[in-house]
């Protein structure tokens, strides 16, 4: 026989859930079959798999150790890859996170221009690596117990767009911020810094349409076979000389939204290379250093949560301003 005692990480999901992140290489036919023959039981007694989890919750395995490991055996290979990545952020100059707020649910971060939210098929270090190699440090994860679940970024920015990200160190934490941004009931705040003659305060809707081919998206004012519906809201802070500090909250969230939004309006972010003006972004980067879009993810408004993040329901946080924005902003 074999005990789990499930842990705050993995508290508040339901049973056949935590199952299916467990034992990879099991189907979930396998799985409730196991349960009704009381294999796999919780606390003792016969589960359904609708159970919600608690901490201190004991799901016990009559397994023979051979099975168990050949339906977990995939959690070795990711034991490595771990290693592999906590080698990698040795050397990081990224080493360092920039850390807004912190409790035993989340992590709240400051990602700077050029640090990827989560790892791509490139393998650089990313800001996902970064948090779950703290919280291994810190004592807040072991993969040993985490059976299945690894705390992980809920939200996502371009690699060149500074700003905050939400890590949820357990399940719970994920489960409630998945669905705050999938109900879009938490609020999120841009800053920009854009060329031309800004005209467009106010909710903004447009269809946006991918392109994979390029890695760019279109925008058009019309509804377009294949596009999705874009809503953002503008307020103009700042203008300075033939530019202007743009305050942006995203209602949906697609893929360059904002940039090529604001590109479509004629106002592009400055430093932007996809969508920017090659003449503005040379004399950027000759006179000011700076060679990505002016694009910061400035605050965050939670809603009321009922759960496990009360702590944080109906909090703001902010993010400063770059050295780099506050450079041009400045001059």
């Amino acid at each position: 026989m074999i005990t789990v005692v499930i842990d705050q990480q993995n508290e508040g999901g339901r049973l056949d859930k935590f199952l299916r992140r467990l034992l990879k290489e099991a189907g979930s036919g396998f799985i409730y079959k196991m349960l009704r023959k009381k294999n796999i039981t919780l606390n003792g007694a016969r589960a359904q798999g609708n159970e919600l989890l608690r901490s201190g919750d004991e799901v016990r395995f009559f397994f023979a150790e051979e099975t168990y490991e050949k339906f977990t055996g995939a959690r070795a290979s990711q034991s490595e890859d771990n290693q592999a990545a906590a080698q990698e952020i040795s050397g990081t100059e990224y080493g360092e996170l920039s850390i807004v707020y912190e409790d035993k649910n989340i992590l709240l971060i400051d990602k700077p221009a050029g640090l990827l939210s989560q790892r791509d098929a490139s393998g650089a270090v990313s800001a996902n690596d970064l948090c779950l190699s703290y919280l291994t440090e810190t004592g807040g994860f072991q993969e040993e117990t985490s059976y299945g679940f690894t705390p992980s970024i809920c939200n996502r920015l371009d690699r060149n767009t500074s700003g905050l990200l939400i890590f949820a160190k357990n399940y719970t934490a994920a489960r409630e911020l998945s669905s705050a941004f999938r109900e879009r009931t938490i609020k999120k705040f841009y800053e920009a810094l854009v060329g031309g003659e800004f005209s467009g305060e106010g909710r903004q809707k447009a269809y946006l349409k991918k392109d994979p081919a390029t890695n760019t998206v279109r925008i058009f004012s019309e509804k377009t076979e294949g596009a999705a519906l874009i809503e953002t809201d503008y307020r103009l802070k700042r203008r300075v000389k033939d530019f202007s500090l743009l305050s942006v909250e995203l209602l949906t969230g697609k893929t360059h939204q904002i940039r090529a939004q604001l590109s479509a309006m004629g106002c592009p972010i400055l430093g932007d290379p996809k969508y920017g003006k090659p003449s503005i972004n040379r004399k950027l980067l000759e006179e000011y250093g700076v060679n990505r879009q002016l694009l910061h993810a400035r605050e965050i408004v939670m809603p009321e949560f009922p759960g496990c993040l009360k702590e944080i329901s109906g909090r703001t946080f902010q993010a400063e301003r770059p050295a780099d924005f506050i450079r041009v902003l400045e001059k």
